[in-house]
Protein backbone atom coordinates (compact mmCIF):
# COMPACT_ATOMS: atom_id res chain seq x y z
CA UNK A 1 0.00 0.00 0.00
CA UNK A 2 2.98 2.41 1.19
CA UNK A 3 4.58 1.98 -2.50
CA UNK A 4 0.92 2.70 -4.27
CA UNK A 5 0.47 5.66 -2.16
CA UNK A 6 4.44 7.19 -3.25
CA UNK A 7 3.20 6.34 -6.54
CA UNK A 8 0.44 8.39 -6.73
CA UNK A 9 1.92 11.32 -4.57
CA UNK A 10 4.54 11.52 -6.93
CA UNK A 11 1.74 11.21 -9.99
CA UNK A 12 0.07 14.43 -8.37
CA UNK A 13 3.52 16.54 -8.54
CA UNK A 14 4.06 15.76 -12.10
CA UNK A 15 0.28 16.77 -13.14
CA UNK A 16 0.98 19.43 -10.92
CA UNK A 17 3.93 20.53 -12.85
CA UNK A 18 2.49 19.53 -16.17
CA UNK A 19 -1.13 21.64 -16.01
CA UNK A 20 1.02 24.42 -14.74
CA UNK A 21 3.31 24.50 -17.81
CA UNK A 22 0.25 23.86 -20.30
CA UNK A 23 -1.55 26.52 -18.06
CA UNK A 24 -4.10 24.89 -16.99
CA UNK A 25 -5.39 26.63 -13.97
CA UNK A 26 -8.19 24.22 -12.79
CA UNK A 27 -6.52 21.22 -13.31
CA UNK A 28 -3.92 22.64 -10.54
CA UNK A 29 -6.99 23.98 -8.12
CA UNK A 30 -7.82 19.82 -8.79
CA UNK A 31 -4.79 18.92 -6.57
CA UNK A 32 -5.34 20.60 -3.71
CA UNK A 33 -7.55 20.51 -1.06
CA UNK A 34 -10.37 23.61 -0.23
CA UNK A 35 -8.50 24.60 3.27
CA UNK A 36 -4.70 24.41 1.47
CA UNK A 37 -2.19 26.64 2.66
CA UNK A 38 0.83 27.80 0.95
CA UNK A 39 3.72 29.59 2.60
CA UNK A 40 6.84 31.53 0.88
CA UNK A 41 9.34 33.59 2.42
CA UNK A 42 8.04 37.45 3.14
CA UNK A 43 4.75 36.70 2.42
CA UNK A 44 1.80 36.37 4.89
CA UNK A 45 0.38 32.45 4.04
CA UNK A 46 -2.12 32.35 1.62
CA UNK A 47 -4.78 30.59 3.07
CA UNK A 48 -7.45 28.55 1.08
CA UNK A 49 -8.10 27.24 -2.77
CA UNK A 50 -10.10 30.15 -3.38
CA UNK A 51 -6.39 32.66 -2.99
CA UNK A 52 -4.74 30.31 -4.98
CA UNK A 53 -7.71 30.79 -7.47
CA UNK A 54 -7.87 33.75 -7.55
CA UNK A 55 -4.15 34.09 -8.94
CA UNK A 56 -4.44 33.39 -12.37
CA UNK A 57 -1.28 34.33 -14.47
CA UNK A 58 -1.46 37.01 -16.90
CA UNK A 59 -2.02 36.66 -20.39
CA UNK A 60 1.24 35.17 -22.24
CA UNK A 61 3.05 34.07 -19.38
CA UNK A 62 4.37 30.64 -19.18
CA UNK A 63 5.52 28.75 -16.13
CA UNK A 64 7.70 25.93 -16.26
CA UNK A 65 8.87 24.02 -13.40
CA UNK A 66 11.59 21.04 -12.52
CA UNK A 67 11.08 19.26 -9.28
CA UNK A 68 13.53 16.56 -7.56
CA UNK A 69 11.81 14.60 -4.73
CA UNK A 70 14.17 13.63 -1.87
CA UNK A 71 11.52 11.73 0.11
CA UNK A 72 8.05 11.21 0.43
CA UNK A 73 6.67 9.59 3.78
CA UNK A 74 3.72 8.24 4.18
CA UNK A 75 1.61 7.83 7.79
CA UNK A 76 -1.65 7.05 7.24
CA UNK A 77 -4.16 9.62 5.39
CA UNK A 78 -1.25 12.27 5.98
CA UNK A 79 2.20 12.31 3.94
CA UNK A 80 4.97 14.40 3.38
CA UNK A 81 7.37 15.33 0.61
CA UNK A 82 10.79 17.08 0.73
CA UNK A 83 11.53 18.45 -2.83
CA UNK A 84 14.10 20.87 -4.83
CA UNK A 85 11.45 22.99 -6.54
CA UNK A 86 13.28 25.56 -9.74
CA UNK A 87 10.43 27.51 -11.34
CA UNK A 88 11.37 30.03 -14.40
CA UNK A 89 8.46 32.39 -15.81
CA UNK A 90 8.96 34.04 -19.48
CA UNK A 91 6.52 36.61 -20.46
CA UNK A 92 6.64 38.90 -23.16
CA UNK A 93 6.74 41.76 -21.01
CA UNK A 94 10.02 40.53 -19.72
CA UNK A 95 13.27 40.99 -21.14
CA UNK A 96 14.59 37.49 -20.13
CA UNK A 97 13.18 34.62 -18.22
CA UNK A 98 13.05 34.75 -14.09
CA UNK A 99 13.85 31.74 -12.60
CA UNK A 100 13.44 30.63 -8.65
CA UNK A 101 14.65 28.11 -6.97
CA UNK A 102 14.60 26.18 -3.72
CA UNK A 103 13.63 23.61 -1.30
CA UNK A 104 10.17 22.87 -0.42
CA UNK A 105 8.10 20.40 1.86
CA UNK A 106 4.16 19.78 1.07
CA UNK A 107 1.49 17.58 3.61
CA UNK A 108 -1.06 15.51 1.66
CA UNK A 109 -4.05 14.05 3.05
CA UNK A 110 -5.75 11.21 1.27
CA UNK A 111 -9.56 12.28 0.64
CA UNK A 112 -12.66 10.35 0.95
CA UNK A 113 -12.54 8.73 -2.31
CA UNK A 114 -9.08 7.71 -1.72
CA UNK A 115 -6.96 10.33 -3.73
CA UNK A 116 -4.24 12.07 -2.44
CA UNK A 117 -4.29 16.04 -2.84
CA UNK A 118 -1.36 18.90 -1.30
CA UNK A 119 -3.14 20.14 2.02
CA UNK A 120 -0.06 22.25 2.91
CA UNK A 121 3.01 23.51 1.31
CA UNK A 122 6.06 25.63 2.33
CA UNK A 123 8.99 26.37 0.29
CA UNK A 124 11.82 28.42 0.14
CA UNK A 125 11.79 29.82 -3.44
CA UNK A 126 14.18 32.79 -4.17
CA UNK A 127 14.94 34.73 -7.11
CA UNK A 128 18.01 32.91 -8.99
CA UNK A 129 21.23 35.34 -8.97
CA UNK A 130 21.51 35.01 -12.72
CA UNK A 131 17.67 35.83 -13.17
CA UNK A 132 15.83 38.74 -14.78
CA UNK A 133 13.73 41.25 -13.00
CA UNK A 134 10.35 40.04 -11.66
CA UNK A 135 7.49 40.90 -14.07
CA UNK A 136 6.14 44.26 -12.88
CA UNK A 137 2.07 45.52 -13.46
Amino acid sequence: MIEADETAIRNLCARWLSATAAGDHAAVLELMTDDVVFITPGRPPMMGKAAFAALQPPAGVRIAAVQEIAEVVICADLAFSRSHLQVTVSSPQLAQPVSRSGHTLTVYQRQADGQWRVLRDANTLLLDAASGAPLQA
